[in-house]
């Protein structure tokens, strides 16, 4: 209980403080989308995404079995620190979690389950 109440405050201060994102929102949506179509984890889905320049952080919200959560992403410098971006055969863009993105998340969500 301890850790989800840090965590809350730490998500509140990221989202309360005004820093410019470097992640567009047509990104966001793409990126939402590609985390939750290949999401293997039973009871999670993620509903929103927020980078901050400043904080050098980004911000993932989701419900865990229905309760809200969210997890922070530290050290981002740019987008590439997030994610990797390549085309389809039929030429639709794929957004995939970088390593250091995808383990920082994975180790969040482990902790939340």
């Amino acid at each position: 209980m301890k850790q989800i109440t840090i965590a809350l405050a730490a998500i509140m201060a990221l989202a309360a403080s005004p820093a410019q994102a470097f992640l567009s929102s047509q990104d966001e949506t793409t990126l939402l989308a590609t985390l939750n179509q290949e999401n293997l984890t039973q009871g999670v889905h993620y509903n929103d995404i927020r980078c901050s320049v400043r904080n050098k952080k980004c911000l993932v919200k989701m419900e865990i079995k229905s309760e809200k959560a969210g997890c922070l992403i530290e050290h981002m410098n740019d987008v590439s620190d997030l994610y990797t971006e390549s085309t389809t055969r039929d030429n639709q863009v794929r957004m995939v979690l970088s390593p250091y993105a995808e383990q920082a998340l994975a180790s969040c969500v482990a902790g939340l389950l």
